[in-house]
């Protein structure tokens, strides 16, 4: 169930990424893809639902080192999304308009707010997206969403 549900939300950032910021670039939207799809955040969505009060963990859990622990988490949320995505008749609309509205929005946001405030941010890409944005000369992106704006970038 796990491995279904991690193909289809790479599957909905993908396309919510490339339906909301195609004008950021193609490489942009590779290296805010694998933040969102990570094993930290959905660790940290898991977290969010408290998925861990749901679930029968053994006694050692506890006694696992963080990455250990937030790949179980990850897997449960992952495990959760295959199980939407089949409850709502493997409806990928439906479980977009869930997981957009629920986790990826306000994560995208997170990411490209982090990656312009915070030049220790720790954001697992392969080049330097801080120094892209800042090259661009743009003002700081605020919680408002500016950025959502394509005009705001012409």
């Amino acid at each position: 169930m796990a491995n279904l549900g991690y193909v289809v939300f790479c599957r909905i950032v993908s396309n919510y990424l490339s339906d909301n910021f195609s004008y950021l670039g193609g490489a942009t939207i590779t290296i805010i893809e694998s933040d969102i799809v990570s094993r930290k955040v959905l660790a940290e969505f898991a977290k969010e639902l408290n998925l861990k009060q749901f679930s029968l963990l053994g006694k050692s859990y506890k006694w696992k080192h963080k990455s250990e622990q937030n790949k179980i988490l990850a897997q449960m949320f992952e495990a959760l999304v295959g199980a939407i995505f089949l409850e709502f008749d493997r409806d990928l609309g439906l479980t977009y308009d869930w997981l957009v509205e629920s986790f990826i929005a306000e994560a995208v946001d997170r990411v490209l707010i982090t990656a312009v405030k915070d030049d220790d941010s720790d954001l697992e890409t392969d080049f330097k997206l801080i120094d892209w944005i800042e090259a661009l000369n743009l003002p700081l992106l605020n919680q408002n969403s500016l950025y959502r704006n394509k005009e705001f970038f012409v």
